[in-house]
């Protein structure tokens, strides 16, 4: 194909994305009369690009027409030469003529070049001071919140309010690293490590940080904070501090030292995207360790000190890893999202974006027909084994208890109501006295595939495994404080039980300040008080009864809403909307259930399980039992609260290494009892 056909399909190419620039253009100015400071930002690029792309279209047709002329003096050269030496004749007065005309076409070209970038370079400075003033309203807001978290004295950081300003403020492009104290389990064996002075070797940390990744490095600058935290943190925290530093990039590294391993975890957030996520945490036995240690001679002291040692240099080396990953734009999970500050491959932008629409959808269609043949392929090997859960005792509809009708609903893609049905079910009431009952409904028994799917949560919600769960009893509810009350005024059976813990008050609210501890004494309390065996749920009882035999991550569909549940609604999941962040509890029982008609299954509060915590399934039980291999002071939590992003609310969600020592006030539970 001639070169100067390519040209004029480029520029044609040119005029069809200028038109499609100023159609979209002329759609956002209709849409953006709300007055949203980020749509009038977003506007204003797209008037500059759309002036670039006029100007550039211009240029190229320039530049076409130089580029024809200057291949027509070529050629004219060309001719001239070869004539001459037909005829070896000297021409030396004309050929100059010919390379005057070509030097100063070149030039020309190399004029248009240079006007080009000089566009490019002025879009760029547009969008980048739009960014800086976006950024700035974003940590203005931020500010309101860290005020509304002093206020609640609950702040995690030993800074002051006004020093946390001051890092939102001051630390807007530098990589900022947070680091805690290790985390001890209160094992005897472990009384040695925890005399140890983990402060002064977290220094070391912040010299070596300093002498590879400095704070005044213009190009990759790092701040860090070894002793930002007032006591060792949890995953929940990490959810607080990300709400409030969500605007800066930020890594925080903390450690758990238990009797035989010590793991290390590192969770960040601004990385590729708004959201905070945490990676695999990395364990180093350090028994082994000790054991070659004493084998060599080496004395407890001296012990001691080489395992600190070690746990300083690992801290080292995870962040100058991480730190390398964020500065070199790598992403350990996904692929590569930059911001396009430059334009670059301004012809094909428009067409890349609705190609990638339209592959998102075919990969969806595709999921959901593989899922779909999944799901026939198990019902017809469940069939032709001829599974069935027996149901016990409760086999015989007039024991399950009396009926009850409910509404169940779907949401679409953006969180809105659709096909809202008619559910039925079956339900217990127990009479705990002063007209207080506790209603139990009837889960039946089946099988699902229990964790996440490939492509939706993390590795310590997998791998997914199909679970048979007999026939129980569910509390519809979350204990309320009501409820709670009448127990905790019962006789004690191994600890004491506050009447009222609950930061926000109201009978009817979902007890919450309750540890794994704590919940377990009202269960068996609970379980004198009716004679009947009501304890906590197992994590298998506790999805089954979530996912009330669906597969999406949320019981009502691919993603959440706040007109469904009660969490914080600033956030958002998959291509669900923002909603209300109420932050607080709600009375139970307002909003939807799902199609078992349980309530506040997903956010209100989380809710303790019975097992230990695993960091995945591999190994676990198909039963639906609780699965306890050891007293690791470790529980689960599930379902979400009203302080935790809708990601945490998932069907499939498990609380990272929560202790359950734990007292908060997004902590609750509910009861499950056998058939």
């Amino acid at each position: 194909m001639d070169a100067v056909m390519i040209e004029q399909i480029v520029v044609g190419i040119s005029r069809v994305a200028l038109k499609l620039m100023e159609r979209l253009l002329s759609n956002d100015d209709q849409a953006s009369r709300h007055g949203a400071s980020v749509v009038e930002n977003n506007s204003e690029v797209k008037k500059a690009e759309l002036s670039y792309y006029k100007k550039k279209l211009e240029l190229d047709n320039q530049s076409l027409q130089l580029q024809r002329k200057q291949r027509k003096f070529t050629l004219e050269l060309a001719l001239h030469q070869f004539k001459c030496e037909l005829v070896q004749q000297e021409t030396d007065n004309e050929i100059p003529r010919e390379r005057i005309g070509l030097e100063n076409l070149s030039l020309e070209l190399k004029e248009i070049k240079i006007a080009i970038q000089k566009e490019q370079r002025n879009l760029s400075y547009l969008r980048q001071e739009l960014l800086r003033e976006q950024q700035e309203k974003e940590i203005e807001l931020k500010l309101q919140e860290i005020q509304a978290e002093w206020d609640k004295d609950t702040w995690l950081s030993q800074l002051s309010r006004f020093e946390t300003e001051q890092i939102l403020k001051k630390y807007q492009q530098t990589l900022l690293i947070l680091a805690c104290l290790p985390s001890v389990a209160s094992d005897r064996s472990l009384a040695a490590i925890r005399e140890l002075d983990f402060k002064l070797e977290m220094r070391k940390v912040g010299s070596f940080l300093a002498d590879y990744y400095s704070v005044n490095d213009q190009l990759y600058p790092v701040k860090f904070f070894g002793d930002y935290f007032k006591q060792p943190i949890e995953e929940i925290e990490i959810e607080r501090l990300h709400s409030l530093l969500s605007c800066v990039p930020v890594y925080i590294i903390y450690t758990d030292i238990r009797s035989d391993a010590v793991t290390f975890r590192v969770a960040s957030w601004k990385m590729q995207d708004e959201q905070a996520m945490s990676f695999s945490p990395i364990e180093w036995n350090w028994r082994e360790v000790e054991r070659e240690l004493l084998k060599a001679g080496k004395t407890e002291d001296e012990i001691l000190l080489i395992i600190r040692a070690v746990i300083i240099k690992i801290h080292q080396i995870l962040l100058a890893f991480y730190i390398d990953i964020y500065y070199l734009n790598l992403d350990p999970y996904y692929e590569v999202r930059l911001p396009n500050i430059e334009i670059e491959k301004e012809l094909i932008q428009p067409y890349s974006d609705l190609l990638k629409a339209k592959q998102k959808k075919v990969r969806e269609a595709y999921e959901q027909q593989l899922a779909r043949r999944f799901e026939e392929e198990k019902e017809r090997e469940e069939n032709k084994r001829g599974v069935e859960v027996e149901e016990e005792d409760c086999s015989q509809e007039e024991e399950k208890g009396k009926e009850f009708s409910f509404e169940i609903i779907t949401v679409d893609p953006r969180g809105n109501i659709i096909k809202p049905r008619l559910g039925k079910g079956f339900q217990k009431s127990e009479n705990l006295g002063n007209n207080i009952d506790l209603e139990i409904v009837y889960i039946p028994g089946g099988t699902f595939l229990m964790g996440s799917p490939d492509g939706e949560g993390h590795n310590y919600e997998k791998p997914q495994h199909r679970v048979t769960v007999p026939s129980f009893y569910m509390g519809k509810y979350p204990i309320t404080q009501e409820q709670w009350r009448i127990i905790a005024s019962q006789a004690k059976i191994d600890i004491d039980l506050s009447l009222d813990p609950s930061y926000f008050k109201g009978n009817n609210r979902p007890v919450e300040c309750v540890n794994w501890y704590q919940a377990v004494e009202f269960c068996k309390r609970l379980s004198k008080l009716t004679q009947k065996d009501y304890h906590l749920p197992s994590e298998a009882q506790w999805e089954y009864a979530c996912r009330a035999g669906t597969t999406t991550p949320f019981a009502f569909g691919a993603t959440l809403s706040t007109e469904i549940a009660n969490y914080h609604g600033n956030y958002t999941y998959a291509d669900g909307k923002k909603g209300t962040y109420r932050q607080q509890t709600t009375p139970v029982g307002q909003f939807p259930p799902n199609a078992f008609g349980l309530y506040d299954m997903h956010g209100q509060v989380w809710e303790w399980c019975a097992d230990d915590w695993h960091d995945s399934y591999t190994g676990a039980p198909e039963d639906g039992s609780a699965w306890i291999t050891e007293n690791n002071n470790r529980s689960l939590l599930r379902g979400g609260s009203w302080y935790g992003n809708p990601g945490l609310c998932r069907s499939a969600f498990r609380s990272f290494f929560a202790r359950r020592v734990s007292t908060y006030h997004y902590y609750g539970f509910r009861v499950v009892c056998g058939c």
